[in-house]
């Protein structure tokens, strides 16, 4: 007897369907994560520059060693260290008036060349503004309501120059006036006076300058490592744009702030014989000591743009070397960095340029 057959079962569709979906799913997710196109472009790594290539190469090459080179010693030699530096003149601001029109009107009485005193008229100004203040300071005394609003009405003239004697009397007499006299707040001479189209005055332009013309103001620019080393005092050679003769001028004023890599220095020039112009260029030469150091003479320098090089003798060859130089002297200059001591160069360096070792 034949044992019984069991009925197959039917395949079950629904869960292959769903493995397969499954797995389509997968790739195409996969694919897609994989892609090129898909994701921001700064997800995709970029090949990074190699660190030789933002290294600054150097411009000569060394030499071969059959060339025939002098050879010279570094040694050890002392050179001034100085600064040099051109700037603007102008007068001394402390013995200095800018006579400045304080309200618009006519201008009278004005020279150029004269000497004078401090506090005295160096110019009148015939106003109308002046007249209707010296109206109502006038106007205060005979109504006077406080002391306050008198007080403000004084001051007014005050401000613009009139003197304490000239508003008493305005107040005594009861005679306003239009004219305010201009005075010097040093005595000097006037230097300067503006050249006017016409006899009418802004208020607020300046109408003459009276100073010293023996005396003025040096302003320059020095690089910060040369100011470090300046100090209040030191005398500097001047020669001034227009002036045959240099004089010499002690340092007043060092600025304690750094811009640009310098800092501004002035220098106080008083020569009772000289008259400085206004808007003059000068030249200041500074002595500041003296330095101690590795020295080499200006033929074995070679010079590309900003940089300087030596060639140093190696065991083979002869490589150069940049170094940083710093004063010179004589045809000497100090090698800051770079160099010591007893290292051996070539005495000319022009002669190896173009040569290269093989």
């Amino acid at each position: 007897m034949l044992p019984p057959v069991t009925p197959l079962k039917k395949p079950d569709h629904h869960g292959g369907l769903l493995a397969l979906a499954v797995l389509v799913t997968m790739i195409v997710v996969l694919w897609i994560s994989h892609s090129p196109r898909s994701g921001p472009t700064a997800a995709v790594p970029k090949p990074q520059a190699s660190v030789a290539t933002k290294v600054e190469q150097p411009v000569l090459q060394p030499v071969e060693p059959n060339l025939p080179v002098e050879l010279v010693v570094v040694g050890d030699r002392e050179v001034a260290r100085r600064v040099v530096a051109t700037g603007p003149v102008s007068y001394d601001g402390a013995r200095t008036s800018r006579v400045v029109a304080p309200v618009s009107g006519l201008l009278r009485d004005t020279t150029r060349g004269r000497t004078v005193r401090a506090g005295e008229t160096v110019g009148m100004l015939y106003s109308l503004e002046v007249l209707g203040a010296t109206r109502d300071l006038i106007s205060q005394v005979r109504e006077f309501r406080s002391q306050a609003a008198l007080d403000e009405e004084r001051q007014r003239l005050y401000r613009w120059g009139m003197r304490r004697e000239m508003v008493a009397a305005i107040e005594q007499t009861g005679r306003p006036q239009a004219s305010l006299p201009l005075i010097s707040r040093v005595s000097g001479t006037v230097v300067v006076r503006k050249q006017l189209e016409t006899p009418f005055v802004e208020r607020g332009d300046e109408i003459l300058t009276v100073s010293e013309p023996g005396a003025a103001w040096l302003y320059v620019e020095v690089p910060a490592d040369d100011a470090a080393l300046a100090q209040l005092g030191m005398r500097g050679r001047v020669k001034i744009d227009g002036i045959a003769r240099s004089v010499t001028a002690p340092i007043a004023y060092i600025s304690r702030r750094v811009t640009d890599g310098t800092r501004t220095i002035r220098f106080d020039l008083h020569a009772t014989e000289l008259r400085y112009p206004p808007t003059v260029q000068a030249t200041v030469e500074l002595p500041l000591g003296t330095m101690h150091g590795p020295a080499v003479p200006e033929a074995a320098i070679v010079r590309e743009r900003e940089r300087a090089f030596v060639y140093i003798a190696g065991t083979t060859r002869m490589e150069p070397r940049e170094v940083t130089l710093g004063p010179t002297k004589d045809g000497w200059s100090l090698v800051t960095r770079g160099l010591a001591v007893g290292d051996k160069i070539a005495a000319d360096a022009k002669l190896l340029v173009g040569h290269t070792a093989r």
